[in-house]
C-alpha cells in the first residue's frame, strides 16, 4: 500500500522546521518583509511617477492640439456654432458641400439663396434653394433644412 502525504503537508510539519527555509527568528522574518514591501513602494511609485508624467504630455499634447484647432477657420466655424460637429465644420472650412447638411451649413458657407421654391407633391413641403453663380446652383430638402440632393 502506497501512502500519497501532499507536498504542503510535508513542508509544514517537516521541511520547514529541518531547514528548508524555516526560521524562529520572528525579527528577521520582519525585516526581509520590510525589504520586499519597502522594494515593491519604491516600484509602485515609480511606475506612477512615470504615469504621471505621460498623462501630463498628453494633457499638453491635447492642449496644443486643441489651441491649434481653436485657431483654425474650421474652429472659428464650430465656436459661432457649438451644435455643429466638427466633420461638418472642417468640411465647411474647405467648402464641400454635402447630403445630409443643413440649409444653415450652406447658407454659412453661401450666404441666402437667391431663390427659394416650395413645393408639395402630397408627402409635405419639399424646398429648393438656388444660388447663381455656384455649382452645383441648387439643393433641395425637406422642411426640417436638411439637404436630401442638389444639382
Amino acid at each position: 500500500m502506497i501512502v500519497i502525504i501532499p507536498i504542503f503537508y510535508f513542508l509544514t510539519n517537516y521541511g520547514l522546521q529541518k531547514g528548508f527555509g524555516y526560521t524562529n527568528n520572528p525579527s528577521s522574518v520582519n525585516s526581509v518583509n520590510e525589504v520586499k514591501t519597502s522594494e515593491m513602494l519604491k516600484a509602485e511609485q515609480d511606475a506612477q511617477a512615470i504615469a504621471d508624467e505621460e498623462q501630463a504630455r498628453a494633457n499638453a499634447e491635447q492642449a496644443k492640439a486643441d489651441a491649434e484647432w481653436g485657431a483654425s477657420k474650421a474652429g472659428q466655424i464650430c465656436k459661432a456654432h457649438p451644435g455643429w460637429d466638427r466633420t461638418s465644420c472642417e468640411n465647411l472650412a474647405n467648402r464641400k458641400m454635402w447630403i445630409g447638411m443643413t440649409y444653415e451649413m450652406l447658407e454659412y458657407g453661401r450666404g441666402p439663396a437667391d431663390t427659394k421654391n416650395v413645393s408639395n407633391y402630397g408627402q409635405g413641403d419639399e424646398y429648393q434653394w438656388c444660388w447663381d453663380g455656384y455649382t452645383p446652383s441648387c439643393v433641395y430638402g425637406g422642411s426640417d433644412g436638411v439637404i436630401t440632393s442638389y444639382n
